[in-house]
């Protein structure tokens, strides 16, 4: 194995570490506060019901997590952009075209009974 496939793998498992890290901790222990009638839902990774935040750390949270959401939604949308393309272009690639006497015969062939 070459150094280069030691480092994306190593990659690889620290990002897929990452990812699971983040996502139990967004899901396990989810809490509401409640901060001037608005209720506001996140979670810790760990279950500890008598803490409490300030305002500004509330809306920290909140901006962290629209951000990551906005991100996310800005990244992704031109990444499937650009696989639809791909996948339409090798549809048409793909797609047989009959070639007659040097021009391009789109119809079907007669059919016998």
């Amino acid at each position: 194995m070459t150094f280069t496939e030691k480092r994306h793998r190593i990659l690889a498992l620290m990002l897929a570490v990452l990812f699971v890290g983040y996502y139990g901790g967004s899901t396990l222990c989810p809490h509401v506060h409640y901060v001037d009638d608005v209720m506001v839902v996140h979670s810790h990774p760990f279950a500890n019901s008598t803490h409490a935040h300030t305002q500004a750390g509330l809306q920290a949270l909140s901006l962290l997590n629209c951000s990551l959401l906005y991100t996310l939604a800005e990244v992704a949308a031109p990444v499937v952009a650009a696989a639809v393309v791909l996948v339409l272009m090798a549809a048409v690639a793909a797609t047989p075209i009959a070639v007659q006497q040097g021009c391009v015969a789109l119809r079907a062939p007669p059919v016998i009974d």
